[in-house]
């Protein structure tokens, strides 16, 4: 069998106009593995810092920032994307001891993250796509029945990624990218239930977490073209 040119256009030209085509709508499960870097550093106290380092495929994540996340884009006929993410996950612990169950805490923890980019087309089989949004992200844990107490935390991120966008087929895509998300807000609420021969009673009170926090990821995921 002799290759040629005209054989290796062909190849390429596999499905037509299918690989050609502009997409209008792009749906995605991001963020689905790879690594990540964290870093909270107080205003307070110069010295004081913490950082945290992730990798991992499809595991348990506690970062909202970095956790899994279904993503859909519209596509404008100029390249133009307008759309968002949307991520959740809960984490629940319990024990049994005989017949007896025991609640032993919770995790939950959410992004939204609104956002526009462009979609530069590299080659008949490769996007890449920069964009930039606003991140809302939080969460709230509590120790179950071992504590009336639970927290929760709120925090506000300016966002920027670039996606790039493997096509394996006219509709399929491998997703590699690199996103940077910097807190620009955050708030932490603390609520306890106490009792007493009156009957219960609930306080909340919240504080505004004073510091920096950023995170920067190279991430993995799947998607495809409408």
């Amino acid at each position: 069998m002799i290759l040629t040119s005209s054989s290796f256009a062909s190849a390429e030209d596999y499905g037509g106009s299918s690989w050609r085509r502009s997409p209008s709508v792009s749906i995605a499960l991001e963020r689905v593995g790879g690594g990540s870097y964290s870093k909270l550093a107080s205003s307070d106290h110069d010295d004081q810092s913490a950082s945290l380092s992730a990798f991992g495929i499809g595991s348990v994540n506690v970062n909202p920032y970095t956790a899994p996340r279904l993503g859909v884009d519209y596509i404008t006929p100029v390249g133009v994307t307008v759309g968002g993410g949307l991520g959740f996950g809960r984490f629940a612990l319990s024990s049994k001891s005989g017949n007896r169950s025991t609640d032993d805490g919770s995790l939950f923890i959410y992004t939204l993250t609104p956002r526009v980019g462009y979609r530069i087309p590299l080659g008949p089989r490769f996007d890449l796509t920069p964009r930039a949004g606003v991140t809302l992200a939080g969460g709230s844990a509590d120790a179950g029945d071992h504590s009336n107490e639970s927290l929760g935390v709120f925090a506000v991120a300016l966002s920027g990624e670039v996606a790039g966008a493997i096509r394996l087929t006219p509709s399929f895509n491998l997703l590699v990218g690199a996103g940077f998300d910097h807190t620009v807000h955050a708030n932490s609420s603390r609520e306890w239930k106490t009792t007493s021969s009156g009957g219960s009673t609930t306080t909340k009170r919240s504080e505004d977490i004073k510091g920096s926090l950023w995170t920067a990821q190279g991430w993995i995921g799947i998607g495809g073209y409408l």
